[in-house]
Order: structure tokens, then C-alpha cells, then sequence
């Protein structure tokens, strides 16, 4: 899994097109094929619930184990800029219950651990910049926050703690 994902990683970061996908092809062309990567079952709506609808917002995609929702992925068109979806993005999270969310325009992506004590900005606890950074140094972690198997047994939801209180911890030093 980890070889397939950096594979797709380097492939991205060549594709010149990159540049030019609008929303639909994020979503198509990036992250479907990583949750697909991740043991995630794309066309299972029982799973991979697309434009899930809580309240009046909805989010790209629930990803939903045992019929609850575990993370919600709100995806924006690559060259979108995230800070001005972030704080709907949580609440929206925090209303229904959902463990994580995650923003992303395909090359970064940002994490927020919804059971964090504070505001919506301290809830922040990983980010990814797929162009810039190397694949080695956020794959492993990629891996163990939306794999399905770790979502599903919770261990997901253990490694974001952990990776949340280090955060938190460093901040206070």
C-alpha cells in the first residue's frame, strides 16, 4: 500500500495538469484513488457516501464504517486556497458527530481531530503539502489516518490523538 501510494504521489507531482483540475477532477483524479489505495471501497455508498448532506451543508464525502460516520472529507479544486472552509468544515463535523475531518484541494490536505478541546483552529492537528513535502515524510501517517482498516478498529482515531497531544505538547514547550 505505502509503495502504491508514493507511486501515486510522484505521479502526481509530474502531471502538468495538475494545476488546471477544478473540483470534480480533484475528487475523481486524486482523491478517490487514494482512498481507493487505502482498502477504501469507491463505489460503496455504505462507505464512501459522496456529497453527504448534514443539515443544510454537505461534505464531498462521509467515509462510514458499520453505519456511522468516522470522517468527513470536504474536497476544493486544486488551485483553491483552504482557510476560508475551514471553520464551517469543523462545525459541520462537530454537529454530526464525526470523529475527523479533513480539507483538501488534492495537494494539501488538513486534519482536525473534532474531539480536541478548544476552537476550530486548535482542533488543526496534521498538514500535508503532497508538492512540497516528500513522500516519505507523510505517507506512513496518511496511511495511518484513513486507511479503512485502522478507521474501522480505531486505531485511526488513537493516532490522531497521539499526533494531536505531540502537537499540543510541543506548542506548550
Amino acid at each position: 500500500m505505502k509503495k502504491q501510494i508514493t507511486s501515486f504521489i510522484d505521479e502526481l507531482k509530474s502531471n502538468k495538469k495538475l494545476v488546471t483540475f477544478d473540483e470534480a477532477s480533484t475528487k475523481q483524479a486524486i482523491v478517490l484513488r487514494l482512498l481507493s489505495f487505502l482498502g477504501w471501497d469507491i463505489f460503496n455508498v455504505e462507505e464512501v457516501y459522496p456529497d453527504y448532506a448534514v443539515g443544510t451543508a454537505n461534505v464531498s464525502y462521509a467515509l462510514q464504517t458499520k453505519n456511522s460516520n468516522k470522517i468527513f472529507i470536504e474536497v476544493k479544486k486544486v488551485q483553491k486556497k483552504l482557510d476560508d472552509h475551514q471553520k464551517d468544515l469543523v462545525n459541520i463535523g462537530t454537529r454530526d458527530g464525526a470523529n475527523l475531518v479533513v480539507l483538501t484541494n488534492g495537494i494539501t490536505w488538513w486534519f482536525y481531530l473534532i474531539a480536541a478541546t478548544g476552537s476550530w483552529q486548535q482542533k488543526l492537528f496534521y498538514k500535508i503539502d503532497i508538492v512540497k513535502q516528500k513522500p516519505d515524510a507523510f505517507v506512513s501517517q496518511l496511511i495511518n489516518l484513513l486507511d479503512k482498516q485502522k478507521v474501522a478498529n480505531g486505531q485511526s482515531l488513537k493516532t490522531a490523538k497521539t499526533i494531536f497531544q505531540e502537537k499540543k505538547t510541543k506548542a506548550g514547550s
